[in-house]
């Protein structure tokens, strides 16, 4: 029996939180584990069961006649519904869709894999039902399932969780398996490496006095991990770990769907591949003969009433297997992970000899031909397998969730992280609270958390397992797709404060509003876009910053294995950034992007009130992303995109005759007699279709008319340049200093003048009026930046910032046209109208 943690009873009296367990979410199979006091002995680990009475829960879920059905009731529902049922949907968590494995997975696996629609690129989506479900929804339904599974067993409330993930899951996969767990309504106390689980739940049973090294060997259903600890004294510390993302028990039943699909291919000339209910059914055949192989030396694939021959005839498929075949098939795979394995001790600097033990974990180590390889390379003496390797990572996690207990607050009951100062619930100051003890595996006495060893029989105490090995490389892109690394493979974590880089970068044009940076993980230290990209650091920038103003920006990652990002400007201004990764908010930051192209590309066509109806949009949009509203957001881009799109209106017939008409007379001396007759031709021919109403006619004069404008126009520069100047007075000086274009317009008249006088100083008095032309215009752009830039009114009320020109407060509503009428003689800062002291200086 296992001698495990021991829970004080006191103390849970005392506790109003819930239960805290260990998941480990698998790939093929998910298993829930807590500790459950069985005498006054000890305390047991324990895999609970779920409402099938089953000690593992498939990682499936699928969708038929509007029910979600999870785990097993999902596999029986798999040959029905091929398509609506998710299988190793963790091999997509934290992936984009552009991934070459993702596409590969696309082709092997039956349900749609498919780009978001609320996303980006950088993230994935998958089809339920016609619906779209990203991977972290689907985790979160498995989730959901063991959580309240379990709570039927034990009768209470589960809150909180730690849940494992393979050690060569990257900081997006993480943190996406942590999302998940929110989803699913729990309160993720660790992310916690599958290895270092295993390693717990083995060495929990083991007393290790000294240093020994113990080396993990986890093939899991998706994953192959091989990590190596230094344990001692009940510590742990992960020192080198090696992987593959793509290596598991799924690529085993892979070569034996593969072997059915060739010999009925080659048997009956038929692809099966094409009969999605045959190949459902024939991946839950494989695994199960997989499984039998273990322990048997034939398996049978047997699959009857799904395929017919070129003539219609049923074909009953009823293949044998030896293991033999299957253990030669899969060499390569099990070589792979040798080669990973004695990797890591290379560059450990280690030998097989130097191992102590190898722990065994997942459930594709159960197969005689990997057994047979590790005890091959370690000898079969160091091969423990005390705890079982399907239920090892679940017991190790639901150890580390019992010593994770947290700080109780004495206010509201709330359990906090036991590095938490305060009440995350209430705000309660948690100082003077009561602090977690830590509990004797061996004789259950609780000891301080400070505590070595044990206060009454003076052995060594378990320690929580902090921080890690980074398992790739990380860092951001740069010019020319540099990668600037600031996290190297194998660097411990948390980042020790000293290696915690701060870049510089620069805004690249005046009243840029935000910084957007690439950040990638992977083992290509040259190229960044060789590596997976994990996301994007962002921060939203305050307005009118100069061009070239400098960013300064740290990354490092956590004790959780997370990235932390940190932005200020120069003065100290925190930015309060975060990372993007895929979802919404990304989203949000491409099409505002696109939108800042297309408004680049349509300048000149943009009326004043356009702009400022534009550029309020755009504060609104930055203004919901500080506030994480991201449907928000998104909402006012997409409204932004529509103002800008906006079709130009189909030409007025009657103002394209009343321009003609202008051409002919104010610019005959321009155009000259034959373009006038042209013109006065075209017209007539118009309006005579205008009288009959025949509308096709008319379309096809009116544009036989604009076309002769256009090549008129086109033909003299001169007429073109003098056009030019007076709609850009018109449309961009007249709205905002009408007095000024009033001017304008008649010095205009002047030069028109002297040009058809031929007079030898008119290009002289163009090129001047020219200049003034374009100081009218800077100076209406100034008024409306001032409009929509950083002149703005704190709402007296509620301290919103608003634009200059609003009336009323954006966000409460209250009025401002009168809001600042005085200025305090002391501090020289604005008083609202209605008050009497002056709040800022009083």
């Amino acid at each position: 029996m296992l001698k495990l943690l021991k829970m004080n009873k006191n103390c849970r009296r005392r506790c109003k939180m819930g239960i805290i367990v260990g998941i480990d979410l698998g790939t093929t199979n998910s298993a829930i584990a807590d500790l459950s006091g069985e005498d006054m002995s000890g305390v047991k680990a324990r895999i609970i069961r779920n409402s099938e009475n089953e000690r593992l829960t498939p990682s499936v879920v699928a969708f038929r006649k509007g029910e979600f059905y999870i785990g097993t009731p999902a596999l029986r529902v798999f040959p029905l519904e091929p398509k609506n049922t998710i299988i190793s949907v963790k091999r997509l968590m934290g992936r984009a869709i552009l991934d070459p494995e993702v596409q590969k997975m696309k082709s092997k696996y039956l349900y749609e894999i498919v780009e978001p629609s609320d996303g980006t690129k950088d993230s994935v989506r998958v089809k339920l039902g016609g619906r779209e479900y990203s991977p972290i929804d689907i985790s979160a339904m498995i989730l959901r399932k063991l959580k309240e599974d379990a709570e039927r067993v034990i009768g209470k409330e589960i809150t909180h969780a730690v849940i494992t993930v393979p050690a060569y899951f990257s900081d997006k996969q993480r943190e996406a398996t942590r999302e998940a767990g929110r989803r699913a309504g729990l309160k993720v106390m660790r992310i916690l490496d599958e290895p270092t689980a295993a390693a717990i739940a083995y060495g929990i049973t083991v007393e290790i006095k000294e240093t020994k090294w113990v080396l993990v060997y986890d093939l899991g259903g998706g994953t192959f991990d091989v990590s190596i600890l230094a344990m001692s004294a009940g510590a742990s510390s992960v020192v080198h770990l090696e992987g593959d993302m793509w290596l598991g028990g799924d690529d085993f039943d892979q070569v034996i769907i593969d072997y059915v699909v060739e010999r009925i291919r080659d048997e009956y000339g038929i692809d099966p591949k094409e009969n999605h209910r045959f190949m459902a059914h024939l991946r839950l055949e494989a695994r199960k003969a997989k499984e039998i192989l273990s322990s048997s030396r034939v398996a049978e694939i047997i699959i009857t009433g799904y395929l017919q021959d070129k003539t219609g005839n049923p074909i009953d498929v009823d293949f044998e297997i030896s293991r033999e075949w299957f253990e030669e098939r899969i060499e390569p795979l099990v070589e792979r992970t040798i080669f990973l394995t004695k990797k890591a001790l290379s560059n450990q600097g280690l030998t097989p000899d130097d191992i102590d033990y190898v722990v065994m974990a997942g459930n594709a180590t159960l197969i005689p031909k990997v057994q047979e390889a590790v005890e091959s390379l370690f000898g079969k003496e160091k091969v423990k397998r005390i705890v079982h390797p399907k239920e090892a990572v679940a017991i190790g996690a639901a150890i580390v969730a019992a010593m994770l207990r947290g700080i109780e607050c004495g206010k509201c009951g709330y359990i906090n992280d036991l590095e938490a100062k305060r009440c995350e619930k209430c705000g309660k100051d948690l100082d003077l609270t009561e602090k977690p003890k830590k509990t004797c595996p061996y004789c259950g006495t609780e000891n301080s958390v400070e505590a070595e060893r044990c206060e009454k029989c003076g052995k060594d105490l378990l320690s929580i397992p902090s921080g890690g090995v980074a398992p790739f490389h990380y860092g951001i892109q740069t010019a020319g797709d540099k990668f600037n690394v600031f996290v190297r493979k194998g660097d411990p974590y948390p980042t020790p404060e000293e290696n915690r880089i701060i870049q510089t970068f620069y805004t690249r044009y005046p009243n840029q509003r935000f910084i957007a940076i690439p950040v990638y993980g992977g083992v290509n230290l040259e190229y960044a876009s060789k590596n997976e990209k994990q996301g994007e650091a962002i921060a939203i920038l305050p307005p009118n910053l100069s061009e070239g103003t400098p960013i300064r920006i740290r990354l490092w990652l956590n004790k959780h294995g997370h990235f932390e990002v940190e932005a200020y400007l120069e003065d100290g201004t925190d930015l309060k950034p975060w990372i993007m990764r895929g979802e919404k908010d990304q989203l949000v930051i491409e099409k505002l992007e696109e939108v800042g192209k297309l408004i680049v590309e349509n300048e000149g066509n943009l009326s004043p009130d356009k702009k400022i109806k534009i550029n309020e949009l755009q504060e609104e949009v930055l203004d919901n992303m500080k506030e994480k509203n991201f449907d928000g957001a998104l909402n006012k881009v997409n409204e932004l995109r529509k103002i800008i799109d906006e079709p130009p209106q189909p030409p007025d017939t009657e103002k394209v005759i009343m321009f003609a008409h202008y051409l002919t007379k104010k610019y005959d001396w321009i155009i000259g007699p034959a373009s006038v007759h042209t013109l006065n031709n075209l017209i007539k021919e118009l309006e005579d279709a205008i009288s009959e109403n025949d509308s096709a006619i008319i379309k096809i004069k009116l544009n036989a008319l604009m076309n002769e404008i256009d090549m008129i126009v086109e033909k003299n520069p001169l007429l073109n340049h003098f056009l030019v100047m007076y709609i850009a007075i018109a449309q961009h000086v007249y709205p905002v200093l009408p007095a000024d274009a009033k001017n304008l317009m008649e010095e205009l008249d002047d030069i028109e003048i002297a040009f058809k006088n031929k007079q030898p100083y008119a290009m002289e008095m163009l090129n001047a009026f020219t200049l003034k032309l374009e100081e009218a215009i800077k100076k209406v752009e100034d008024i409306i930046g001032e409009i929509v830039g950083s002149k703005m009114i704190k709402c007296p009320k509620c301290g919103f910032e608003n634009y200059s020109n609003a009336k009323k407060c954006k966000k409460c509503g209250f009025p401002l046209e009168i809001a600042y009428e005085y200025i305090c003689p002391n501090c020289k800062k604005e008083i609202p109208k209605e008050c009497e002291v002056c709040p800022n200086c009083g």
